[in-house]
């Protein structure tokens, strides 16, 4: 939310809370106006007519969604997405990383995990070590400059 704000310079009052849970019964309830949320939470609210989806935070439409605009459309340069990765540390040996990433890779083709990512509104993304840590080092500093911008501290 921080970087629409930065963004289009649009003003939106923080309401801070302990979880996704409280915070998305609270938008269904409409006590609070609007989130950012990951669509497998929020698209079953979508569907059934509690939410109404206004943008999709990545950089392209979802296509399970295809009528729901990527916020990028009408705020060029927005995109906030959920992520994650699977990670090892530093001086795991590359045949031992490219063996997990194999592996790994296997197990997103088996049509009952797509489906559950599909269910999920998730796409993998990766197709090698080296675009992940690409990708990486693009959301560091993007985020980075977030929170420069907005002048988040850590409490």
């Amino acid at each position: 939310m921080e970087q629409l704000k930065a963004i289009t310079g649009i003003e939106v009052v923080h309401v801070p809370y302990r979880g996704l849970a409280p915070a998305l019964s609270d938008l269904v309830a409409g006590h609070v106006d609007l989130m950012l949320d990951n669509l497998g939470t929020s698209a079953p609210h979508i569907k059934n007519g509690s939410l109404k989806g206004i943008a999709i935070a990545s950089e392209r439409r979802n296509p399970l969604l295809p009528d729901m605009p990527a916020m990028s459309e009408t705020v060029p340069g927005f995109v906030s997405t959920t992520w994650f990765a699977m990670v090892a540390p530093p001086k795991t040996p590359a045949a031992t990383a490219d063996k997990l990433f194999a592996a790994v890779s296997d197990v997103l083709k088996l049509p009952e995990v797509r489906e559950r990512l599909r269910d999920l509104y998730a796409t993998p993304i990766g197709e090698s070590p080296a675009e992940t840590a690409a990708f990486f080092t693009r959301e560091r500093a993007r985020r980075h400059k977030v929170i420069e911008t907005a002048g988040v501290r850590p409490e």
